[in-house]
Formats: structure tokens, C-alpha cells, sequence
């Protein structure tokens, strides 16, 4: 099988949100959504990561995210940027970067959920480590019964590269 190479660039705006909200969150997990465009064939560019704080339901293993809030913040980046909803990012501040059993069946749920209508979503899974975002991605397609890890870049000092496929 021919290996397939992705790569998921991580705009500042979006790497600030991320980083920002690892530290307010510390060893509880938090997450939100990827708002951003597909830039080419394989390359996908994250301009901005909502953070799911406002229901305060998080704890070491998950969280949950308001839909009518999120649903908001994407009708105004469409607006104003032509940006849509690209994926999920969530924190595994006490687990590896790979996504859980639960993780896996999420991305799937939304894949299958016709009220988001997409035939690709993006994960990232990340956590604090010596104060530096880690980070791990991975791409979950409609036509593919696995998922893809992929290449992470950046203009900020956490580059990470992979390029297996799981």
C-alpha cells in the first residue's frame, strides 16, 4: 500500500489558541474546533482553534463543546475569511498523542453525520511538554476504513513531523 503524505500547517493565531488554552487547562483535557481551508492536494492550513470553555464540563479524560456557540464562531469565519470547519483538536494531558478508541469513534461520528456534511475531518491531539505545544494529527476520510497520521508544520518553534500512516 502506497503510503499517502499529509501535511497540516498551524497558522499563528491558531498555535496562540492552543498553547493559551494547554496552560489555563493544565492536566484536564480541553479541546475545540479547526477552523481553516484545504490548501492543496494534501495540505491543509488551521487559521484559527476555538476552545470549548464555556460549559465547564471537563475533566482528565474529556470534555464537551456547545454546539450553538461553535456553530456561531464558523458562520462568522465563513463570512468573513471563506474559512470553514476542517476538524477537532483536543488535549491528552496525561496520555499519549494517539488517538483512544473513543477518539477514533468520534471522528467517524462526525464523518457519518450528515448535519456536518464533510468527507474529511481533522484531528489533532496535543499536550504541554518543557512549556512547548507537542502535537500529533491525524486525517479521517469517508473513503478510507483508517486514518492517516500527518505532517505537522509552523512558523512557530514547536515543529513536529510525521508522515506513518496508522
Amino acid at each position: 500500500m502506497k503510503k499517502q503524505k499529509i501535511t497540516i500547517e498551524i497558522e499563528h493565531e491558531a498555535h496562540e489558541q492552543v498553547h493559551k488554552a494547554l496552560k489555563n487547562f493544565g492536566n484536564y483535557e480541553i479541546g475545540g474546533m479547526l477552523i481553516g481551508y484545504k490548501k492543496g492536494e494534501n495540505t491543509f492550513s488551521i487559521s484559527k482553534a476555538t476552545v470549548a470553555d464555556d460549559v465547564a464540563k471537563f475533566n482528565i479524560a474529556s470534555f464537551i463543546r456547545e454546539p450553538f456557540k461553535s456553530m456561531k464562531v464558523l458562520l462568522k469565519a465563513f463570512k468573513r475569511e471563506k474559512h470553514n470547519y476542517i476538524g477537532e483538536w483536543h488535549s491528552h494531558p496525561q496520555f499519549s498523542l494517539y488517538p483512544s478508541k473513543y477518539d477514533i469513534e468520534t471522528m467517524y461520528g462526525i464523518l457519518n453525520n450528515s448535519e456536518y456534511g464533510v468527507t474529511f475531518v481533522i484531528l489533532i491531539i496535543t499536550k504541554l511538554k518543557n512549556e512547548k505545544v507537542d502535537m500529533a494529527a491525524f486525517l479521517f476520510h469517508k473513503k478510507l476504513t483508517y486514518f492517516i497520521e500527518a505532517t505537522i508544520s509552523s512558523d512557530v518553534s514547536m515543529n513536529k513531523h510525521l508522515d506513518i500512516m496508522a
